[in-house]
């Protein structure tokens, strides 16, 4: 069922990437699907995330590359707030920015040694891994924000192709959100009577 789901899931992808607006040369550059992001209230691509990836914003994008990106800014993976890396192994978190709500700030380890602090002033962090027991919690309160927050309202004079654009990308970001909530669910049986360690990714 997973494999179906990923499946449908990049098809539907596909489809909304071959309606991204193209440079002169026919072509989605990086910068392009950045700004469409943004669009859609997604925060923009982090240096660390680019380099990451070995990609500039006058670049050509396909459509893996695109998929990653969206997986990367749709799961909110996070970056130093420091030196701005791509955190990928171990990371420590603001545990009361975490727990207020607010946008947590992370920090690599290097950045952690260098006393780096949360602008907010609060001095208690936790290692990534500690902090996966709050992680369900957080999801869940994700979950019941509104989902239109990221609908684009388009303006009277917008073109058939933005158009078109836009509403095949609102149901890519449903199916998302969809087999984001059934894997939960899934996640939650499984796991009944006991400790549930659910991170929050749906890998498709």
């Amino acid at each position: 069922m997973i494999l179906a789901a990923r499946i449908n899931f990049q098809a539907m992808f596909k489809t909304f990437f071959k309606q991204l607006p193209k440079d002169r040369d026919g072509k989605v550059t990086v910068g392009g699907f950045e700004e469409f992001l943004k669009e859609r209230n997604y925060q923009g691509f982090s240096s660390g995330l680019l380099t990451e990836l070995g990609k500039e914003r006058n670049e050509t994008l396909e459509f893996t590359d695109a998929l990653e990106l969206y997986y990367a800014v749709r799961t909110r993976r996070p970056v130093c707030d420091g030196c701005q890396a791509f955190l990928k192994d171990l990371f420590f978190c603001c545990v009361e920015c975490y727990d207020l709500g607010d946008r947590p700030r992370y920090y690599c380890v290097t950045c952690r040694k260098d006393k780096h602090a949360c602008p907010a002033g609060h001095s208690i962090f936790l290692d990534n891994y500690a902090l996966l027991q709050f992680r369900s919690n957080y999801m869940k309160q994700e979950a019941k924000k509104d989902k239109s927050g990221n609908r684009y309202r388009l303006q009277p004079n917008a073109s058939k192709a933005k158009i078109l654009c836009h509403d095949v990308f609102n149901s890519v970001e449903d199916f998302y959100s969809k087999e984001l909530e059934d894997q939960r669910s899934e996640t939650v049986r499984l796991n009944a009577g006991g400790n549930i360690n659910f991170d929050g990714n749906c890998s498709f």
